[in-house]
């Protein structure tokens, strides 16, 4: 079973301390304070002022949930009865041409959906989820997927990006993000989620 649960403050230039608390809460304790804090309307890029305008060129920037590593076939069999709250794993969609600095050109490149999240390395085992639940940390990776188009569901569009090349700029900063540990409530999908969304946004 894959864990990802938010835990830090989801973007760019935020420094976390890494530390382990003194006082680990229980595992309940850390679910609880998830849910709660996936259900809290009013994310930071939704109380965002500024919106750079969409152009023709750019890319737009969406934020999106999606079931937890190893939950994905328990969501597709339950269809429309699995609940919403289980959508526990977040990430970044960058709608955009690969090469969006393009010149006299007839007609833009298409645009590529890519998701770009972070996770556990090992996802999927059983160790990984006791370690976070515990309050302690695994070590993370960074990864990018190309989608077939933007999700249609459980997906909202965060801002457009000023920037040339959107995907360049994502992948650099998935390069960069790579070796931080994953631990939850501090430094966890959400939290990367927050830092590419401000440094994919932030105005020029």
């Amino acid at each position: 079973m894959h864990i990802c649960l938010p835990i830090c403050s989801y973007h760019a230039n935020l420094q976390c301390d890494m530390s382990r608390p003194a006082t680990t809460p229980a595992p309940s304790v850390l679910l609880q304070n998830h849910t709660a804090r996936l259900r809290r309307p009013g994310r930071g890029w939704q109380r965002r002022r500024w919106m750079p305008p969409c152009r023709a060129s750019g890319g737009k920037v969406y934020r999106a949930t999606c079931p937890l590593v190893g939950w994905e076939e328990l969501a597709g069999t339950m269809g429309a009865l699995y609940p919403p709250q289980l959508h526990l794993h977040h990430f970044v969609v960058v709608e955009a041409p690969v090469d969006a600095a393009y010149d006299d050109q007839e007609a833009p490149p298409p645009a590529v959906a890519v998701a770009y999240d972070f996770l556990p390395a090992d996802a999927s085992s059983p160790i990984t989820a006791a370690r976070l639940l515990s309050g302690g940390s695994v070590p993370g990776v960074a990864r990018s997927r190309t989608l077939r188009g933007v999700p249609r569901q459980r997906c909202q569009l965060a801002g457009c990006t000023l920037l040339d090349d959107p995907h360049a700029a994502a992948a650099a900063f998935q390069s960069s993000y790579g070796d931080r540990p994953l631990q939850l409530l501090r430094n966890d999908c959400t939290h990367h989620v927050e830092r590419l969304l401000q440094h994919l946004l932030q105005p020029p």
